[in-house]
């Protein structure tokens, strides 16, 4: 089960906050999803002053598309001082990779990840954000899914 709180912001917008899950080296930041921007790393005390607990008639459709792309959500109300242990905790055993991937150009992805290989699983199911792009010639045919193009921060 993935605990998960929904809040709604004023425009309607409702955004789903996993307080077990970070989203920084340091744990301040959560996990969050939304229909618009997927996934996302959020400050959790600024979220909630921003917005309300969704209902859930509100969350429904956003618990839907969670439950589609894998996610097991128990929504709950409030985060607690556990979530950020469990937070904080999950990041000592992580380091910070950079996933090139070529376009036209090559996309830099900053990940935290266990090893190489779960930067790039992370990177191919889209659940990075863009940190840079680097505009350089490269071959066609370079595979850049390969492990060794995954470099260790």
């Amino acid at each position: 089960m993935d605990k998960v709180i929904y809040r709604i912001y004023p425009d309607g917008q409702v955004i789903a906050l996993f307080p077990q899950i970070a989203a920084s080296i340091s744990g301040s930041l959560c996990k969050s999803y939304m229909h618009i921007g997927q996934h996302g790393a959020t400050n959790i005390q600024v979220v909630t002053h921003d917005t309300r607990l969704a209902t859930a008639d509100e969350y429904a459709e956003l618990n839907k598309e969670l439950e589609q792309i894998g996610y097991n959500p128990k929504p709950m109300k409030r985060c607690t001082y556990k979530d950020y242990q469990l937070r904080t905790k999950q990041y000592k055993s992580l380091k910070l990779y950079e996933v090139l991937v070529p376009t036209h150009s090559y996309t830099v992805f900053r990940v935290m990840a266990k090893n190489a290989e779960n930067a790039v699983d992370k990177v191919s199911n889209n659940d990075v954000d863009i940190y840079d792009t680097i505009d350089v010639e490269f071959e066609p045919s370079t595979n850049l899914w390969d492990v060794e193009d995954v470099c260790s921060l």
